[in-house]
């Protein structure tokens, strides 16, 4: 695929993204290049016309189940959002199902996507049946690349989404009865276990502190 994805540190392809590093560098969120809003929307957008293609050929080989121009409508509903409310509704109703996207389980993954895209246009298009639709000779449409492609967007967004989290809830060294440690001053989305994602992901959310 042509497609960019603008991942944690780097521009890579979606057939074979690789990052490097962290782009942020500090608690503050101040960055030298696109902030984790910029790259978390990029990826969407990526995602989505990848969706569209990936649509339209199960579409040529004659799976229908979704039209391409259903998804197109979807793509355009999407520009009508700010980036605050995408990644927000990403992270609230995805966070859950981190795990599972890690493993790139494609069968769990296309039957809970509406709850993953739940407030977004998308939501109510079975846009990722595709990823396991077959002709009808029983073989499937897509190949492992087209499916990896779809996965490599999502493992993007959810890394960006893991940072962006990190950055909102501020993390700052304060003297404890400790000693000096690192604390967040506010709870954005407290309801996701950030240290645990971060270990899943290996995202080293301390590294910002370190000079």
């Amino acid at each position: 695929m042509a497609l960019t994805i603008i991942k944690m540190s780097t521009v890579a392809t979606a057939a074979g993204p690789k990052t490097t590093g962290s782009t942020t560098g500090s608690t503050t969120g101040s960055t030298t290049g696109p902030t984790n809003l910029d790259k978390f929307v990029v990826n969407l957008n990526g995602l989505a016309d990848l969706l569209h293609e990936l649509v339209g050929i199960a579409s040529d080989e004659g799976c229908h189940d979704v039209s391409p121009t259903l998804v197109a409508l979807a793509k355009t509903g999407l520009t009508q959002y700010d980036p605050q409310t995408l990644i927000n509704a990403f992270i609230s109703y995805s966070h859950m199902f981190w795990d599972q996207i890690k493993q790139r389980e494609k069968e769990f993954f296309v039957a809970n996507a509406s709850k993953i895209f739940a407030d977004l246009p998308i939501k109510d298009i079975n846009v990722f049946g595709c990823l396991t639709a077959v002709d009808e000779e029983g073989t499937p449409i897509l190949d492992n690349d087209d499916v990896d492609s779809v996965f490599d967007f999502f493992d993007s967004m959810v890394k960006i989404s893991i940072k962006y989290i990190h950055e909102q809830r501020c993390m700052e060294v304060k003297e404890t009865k400790d000693g000096l440690r690192p604390v967040y001053t506010k709870n954005y989305m407290r309801q996701v276990k950030l240290g645990s994602h971060a270990k899943t992901w290996d995202i080293d959310l301390l590294s910002q502190l370190r000079g």
